[in-house]
C-alpha cells in the first residue's frame, strides 16, 4: 500500500478496496480491506474482506469474514446472504438455512430476489433427492 494509502481514513480505505475490486484487482483490494480493518472493525469492512476472499478461492477465510461481518452487525443482512451462498455452496444447506432466512428480511428487493432463487433452486435439488431415493 502507498504512502498515501496509508494516510487515508479507513472508510477512503475501504472505498478504494471497492474500487479496485470492481476492477478484478483482488490482492490489491485485500491489501486496502485489511488496511481498513486494522483501523476499524465494521460488519461492511469484513463482508467486503471475505468476499475478496471467496474470489480469491479462499473459502475457510470467506466464511470466517461473513460470520464475523454478521456478528457484528445482524441488520447487515447482505452478510448473511453471502454466508449462507457460501455454505450453499459448500453443500451445507442445514447451515445455510438461518442466514439465508434472515437475509429474506432484507429491505433491499434484489439483494431478496436472489436469495429467493438460491432457497428455491435448494428446494428443487431436495425433491428431485428425495425422488431419486424413492425409485
Amino acid at each position: 500500500m502507498t504512502k498515501a494509502a496509508r494516510k487515508m481514513t479507513p472508510k477512503k480505505i475501504h472505498q478504494e478496496g471497492l474500487r479496485l475490486y470492481g476492477q478484478g484487482r483482488m490482492k490489491e483490494a485485500l491489501e486496502h480491506f485489511q488496511s481498513a480493518l486494522r483501523s476499524k472493525e465494521t460488519g461492511e469492512f469484513w463482508n467486503d474482506w471475505a468476499a475478496v476472499q471467496h474470489a480469491l478461492g479462499a473459502s475457510e477465510q470467506a466464511e470466517t469474514g461473513f460470520r464475523k461481518a454478521f456478528e457484528l452487525d445482524r441488520s447487515f443482512l447482505q452478510a448473511a446472504a453471502n454466508l449462507g451462498v457460501l455454505l450453499v455452496e459448500q453443500n451445507r444447506p442445514v447451515e445455510a438455512a438461518p442466514f439465508l432466512l434472515a437475509a429474506l428480511n432484507t429491505a433491499d428487493e434484489s439483494l431478496r430476489e436472489a436469495v429467493e432463487r438460491v432457497i428455491s433452486n435448494l428446494s428443487k435439488l431436495s425433491d428431485a433427492s428425495k425422488m431419486a431415493r424413492n425409485e
